[in-house]
């Protein structure tokens, strides 16, 4: 082989990974954002839950009566994220029914929605998940089909705005949600849905670009979903603790990572696991 017929194989090689990194780039370039946007919360009574969750010292924002008899109250945060307690009384449509389904089976975790910033892109990724591409409002969202065992799991075009002062000040110091817990039995499923949007597992986590689910072992939520709770970041870890000694609220104390985590006791009577978090 002479010299000239060298170099030009070499610059075809060359060109040739060139071509391949440009492409390689391209794609991590592609990757949609992805974080928490809010969690929804299935519960019997709205009344009684508010009652509980203002005494771990939440700010409670009014939700409304929709007409298909679905009724809500709100947990928002300065970061955006959100708790939405949720109930319904009459199987008005698909929605209210499936609530009312599993309602039946039990309190509990039952949807977790993200945000995302590109959310065609996400659809594209999930065609084989068979998911649906529609709108809520002015929003357009991706869900699953109800018979999916990742039903849980559906996205938002855009992240929610912050909400006023009044609503997202909470006396516990909270800030947003830190950690969302799926069942360890799911880990496999969710890990496969979540490589296909560019967000790995590592070490029980999934970090997204903000937030994180993390893998737990756990009794089965009661109505099957494969979400079984959450960690809040709070801005005062100690202020938080005093706040529920003074509520007589039963919890308990862990360091992980270098961070102070509260976890509340069972008897404590809530729908999912909680706990609460030292903020950076």
């Amino acid at each position: 082989m002479g010299t000239t017929t060298t170099i030009s194989w070499l610059r075809i090689i060359s060109f040739s990974f060139f071509c391949l990194s440009s492409t390689i780039h391209l794609k991590a370039q592609e990757l949609p954002e992805i974080g928490i946007d809010h969690m929804n919360i299935v519960v019997q009574n709205l009344d009684s839950s508010r009652v509980i969750f203002e005494q771990l010292g939440f700010a409670i924002k009014p939700g409304r009566l929709h007409p298909n008899s679905i009724d809500n109250l709100h947990l928002k945060f300065a970061d955006g994220s959100e708790l939405e307690l949720i109930t319904a009384s009459k199987p008005k449509d698909d929605l209210a029914k499936e609530y009312l389904r599993l309602l039946e089976l039990g309190e509990g975790a039952a949807f977790l929605a993200c945000w995302t910033s590109a959310i065609e892109e996400v659809n594209s990724r999930l065609l084989a998940e068979n998911p649906v591409l529609g709108n809520y409002g002015k929003t357009k969202v991706l869900t699953l089909p109800e018979e999916s065992p990742l039903r849980s799991f559906w996205f938002m075009g855009s992240k929610q705005p912050t909400d006023k002062a009044e609503f997202t000040s909470h006396p516990n110091f909270a800030k947003g949600i830190a950690e969302v817990w799926v069942n360890e039995a799911a880990k496999p499923q969710v890990i496969s849905f979540f490589s296909k949007l560019g967000k790995e597992e590592n070490n029980g986590f999934i970090k997204l670009d903000e937030g994180k689910i993390r893998f737990v072992e756990s009794p089965p939520n009661p109505n099957g979903r494969p979400l079984v709770g959450l960690v809040i970041e709070v801005e005062d870890i100690k202020a938080l603790e005093k706040l529920l000694i003074d509520n007589q609220v039963l919890y308990a104390k862990n360091n992980e990572r270098g961070k102070s985590y509260v976890f509340l006791k069972p008897e404590v009577g809530l729908p999912v696991k909680l706990g609460f978090v030292s903020g950076e």
